[in-house]
């Protein structure tokens, strides 16, 4: 005796969302099988077309299309040709032996279903027209942070930021209206732990017999590991090409300004508070701060720079290794003054040269204590310090060219061709500035004869011990020449014609006693040119050889 068994309604659109969990196969109708399997292929085939219309510039697609060849696709290609081959009355389902079958046992096609959804390597979940979730896969489970269980029942825009939903329910509402066939593009999704996570968003509707839509279809893709990538590389571009402007402008810079290029610099690339610059002093021991950015009105630094001393900044200098302080309050290494004196608590110490040739070190700091050294610096500041020692090793070797250049090799003073360089320079700033300005011509008497009755040897000597003699008698600022082989020029700065005539008396008196010496003094009058200066000055010569100082 057969019992019939009414039907249970969309039965097939049960088993497809799962809501109910599957029908065991007796429960199900002859045609069930026949239904859920053209339902199943439908939303394969919107997936499919969601899938196969991504534009290939959009971030994660090569992902997801690796994904869908691990065997979506060859599925979905022999499960469709078996469908049509089954609605023409081919047998093309077989078990194991010769005999072919022409179509589904009970069940076999929602189990078919269920292990293709649940072992996709991508999030999928099932809709209904509300947007409530009536399944969803593992994947779905992981992306959102809750079991896949959990999730049904669940409203789908509660994953989105408050400030999403509209948008999300707006297409929702489109797509169940038939306004639209797909909505793709990437989210934000909020986890259970509130934490956020962006992924590959695309929903397709599944359409019934009627052409109604029967549920809609999402397929969610993890693709924060790519957009982490994707903003490393462009904070990497960026940081790459402010290097690049840092290096140009100090390149273009005059050598005075390099080190406090550098510091700013390295504040805008690293996020630092402060960047210090410290260089040895002239005897090695101390390292002296010559740049900061920003400039500040406290104390200018200075550290030993010993390795003895134990601090950071005296063992980067001495190693060449970076020194890393997470808390100078709480950092035995780092002197109780440091932190007082800047208001920094951490600190990144970083070699400034090559290990042959150390200029010194640059300390990044900052208010705030860090637990760990700044990754995103790491490789940054070694290559802008590099850079940097470049730039100030090339200035330095074209100042000392320069001086070479300008300099008398005998005496260390300025050459002639600097001396009215530099006396130009000057009147120009006079005018400007209203400074007074006085030159002192001193040539030295008979010197031609000197030379040959001494020698050359001692001639130099004595050009050497007299330069020195009238340097010390001048003041800081004062300028001194030698601009012929027995004529020095002095140029005083701030000085009228009295201060003038007591500097002759100075060098007068600083001069050896085996030498004589003429001399002549002049103030600069108003609006008078540097030529002009000079040539009266020189003018002023030959009446104090009738009566010669020395």
């Amino acid at each position: 005796m057969s019992v019939s068994r009414p039907r249970r309604g969309p039965a097939a659109l049960t088993a497809l969302a799962g809501g109910g969990g599957l029908p065991p196969p007796e429960d199900l109708l002859p045609g069930d099988e026949r239904k859920l399997l053209g339902q199943w292929l439908a939303a394969r085939a919107a997936v499919t077309a969601a899938i196969g219309t991504l534009d290939p510039d959009e971030p994660g697609w090569e992902l997801r299309i690796r994904e869908s060849r691990g065997g979506f696709d060859a599925l979905l290609e022999a499960e469709t040709r078996a469908w049509r081959d089954y609605t023409a009355g081919v047998p093309a389902y077989q078990r194991r032996g010769p005999r072919r079958r022409a179509q589904l046992e009970p069940g076999e096609a929602a189990q078919i279903f269920r292990g293709i959804f649940s072992s996709r390597a991508a999030g999928m979940m099932i809709l209904d027209a509300d947007g409530t979730i009536l399944d969803a896969n593992g994947e779905a489970g992981r992306i959102t942070g809750f079991n896949p269980s959990d999730l049904v029942g669940t409203p789908y825009w509660r994953f989105f930021p408050p400030e999403d939903r509209e948008s999300v329910d707006r297409h929702r509402v489109n797509l169940v209206g038939g306004k639209s066939g797909r909505v793709a593009g990437e989210r934000r999704v909020i986890r259970r732990d509130r934490s956020v996570l962006d992924v590959a968003l695309s929903v397709a509707p599944v359409l019934d017999e009627g052409g109604q839509v029967a549920c809609l279809g999402v397929l969610l893709t993890d693709v924060s590991a790519a957009r982490s990538l994707d903003q490393a590389q462009a904070q990497r571009v960026h940081d790459l090409r402010q290097l690049t402007v840092a290096t140009q402008e100090m390149l273009s810079a005059p050598a005075c300004e390099i080190r406090a290029l550098l510091c700013r610099h390295a504040v805008a690339l690293s996020g630092a508070d402060a960047a210090y610059l410290l260089e040895p002093d002239e005897g090695g021991r101390w390292l002296v701060e010559t740049a900061r950015a920003p400039e500040q009105a406290h104390v200018r630094l200075r550290m030993a720079g010993d390795a003895g001393d134990g601090s950071p900044v005296a063992q980067t200098w001495t190693s060449g290794r970076v020194s890393f302080v997470a808390d100078a309050l709480t950092d035995p290494r780092v002197p109780e003054r440091i932190p007082r004196m800047t208001g920094k608590r951490s600190a990144l110490i970083e070699p400034v040269g090559t290990p042959e040739r150390r200029l010194g070190v640059l300390a990044l700091t900052w208010r705030e204590p860090r637990l760990a050294r700044p990754e995103h610096i790491t490789e940054l500041i070694p290559l802008l310090t590099g850079s940097t020692a470049l730039v100030i090793e090339r200035a330095d070797m074209h100042a000392r060219l320069k001086a070479a250049a300008g300099t008398d090799p005998l005496t260390g003073l300025l050459n002639g061709r600097a001396w009215e360089e530099a006396v130009s320079r000057m009147v120009s700033y006079a005018d400007r500035s209203g400074e007074r300005l006085a030159v002192v011509c001193m040539d030295l008497h008979e010197f031609d004869s000197a030379n040959q009755y001494y020698g050359q040897e001692v001639a130099d000597s004595l050009l050497a011990e007299v330069g020195d003699a009238w340097r010390r008698t001048l003041r800081h600022g004062d300028l001194l020449a030698r601009v012929g082989p027995g004529e020095f020029r002095a140029l005083l700065l701030g000085a009228d014609q009295a201060g003038a005539d007591r500097a002759v008396e100075r060098v007068a008196a600083a001069t050896p006693s085996l030498l004589r010496v003429v001399m002549g003094a002049v103030a600069r009058r108003q609006g008078e040119s540097a030529s002009e200066l000079l040539d009266r000055a020189a003018a002023c010569l030959p009446g104090a050889h009738a009566d010669p100082i020395g």
